[in-house]
């Protein structure tokens, strides 16, 4: 049996000290990884996203990289939120990263 990978994207798993942050309504959420094609980021407190909500923000890469996010909730937990990005990170800037977390972990 043949068991295929759904992801499409790379995406980088980031280490609790190199987590971006992604600034949304005021709340700076910790972001547990990114891709080209989503995000996973902390719920927070009293975050009012639900599944189908459209999400605007901006993400704060590490070294000081600063850009917009725009996609929509696919699931929320207790812990998280995944969103399917409409307008994300380029591959550059996701090759970039991979790199980072690479020589942060090496």
């Amino acid at each position: 049996m043949e068991i295929r990978n759904r992801r499409v994207d790379y995406r980088v798993r980031y280490p609790d000290r190199l987590r971006p942050t992604l600034e949304w309504e005021g709340a700076a959420l910790s972001v547990f990884d990114l891709s080209e094609g989503g995000i996973r980021f902390s719920r927070g407190d009293d975050l009012p996203l639900h599944t189908g909500d459209h999400l605007e923000a901006r993400i704060r890469l590490p070294h000081g990289v600063v850009a917009p996010l725009a996609g929509f909730v696919l699931r929320t937990s207790d812990i998280d939120v995944a969103v399917r990005l409409e307008h994300g990170v380029s591959f550059q800037t996701i090759l970039a990263q991979r790199d980072l977390v690479s020589v942060d972990s090496g």
